[in-house]
């Protein structure tokens, strides 16, 4: 397998990258892409996470809700919630954090 010129750019380079995109972005497309990029969304990267927008549906949300946020969770600076388009969207965030508590 060869390496693509992308994947040998330095983190701080990532970085840069990874501002122009949503977080929800950047782990649907780097994170299962290899170890190292798995590695630097993971652990050396801290998320401002919006979830939920006009055009988001109930099973996408469901998903950022409960799988995004297990990955990433203890990176999380901070999370914003729109729940004004999703339908039973409160429910799914009251039970998340019911669930998630120390």
């Amino acid at each position: 397998m060869s390496v693509s010129l992308f994947e040998i750019l330095p983190d701080d380079i990532l970085y840069e990258i990874f501002r122009y995109l949503s977080p929800i972005d950047v782990l649907q497309s780097f994170l299962l892409l290899s170890k190292r990029f798995s590695r630097v969304i993971r652990h050396e990267y801290l998320w401002h996470i919006h979830i939920g927008d006009s055009t988001m549906s109930l099973m996408m949300f469901n998903d950022h809700c409960h799988n995004v946020l297990k990955l990433i969770g203890n990176r999380i600076v901070s999370l914003r919630l729109t729940l004004n388009n999703v339908i039973g969207g409160w429910s799914l965030i009251s039970s998340f954090l019911r669930y998630h508590q120390t």
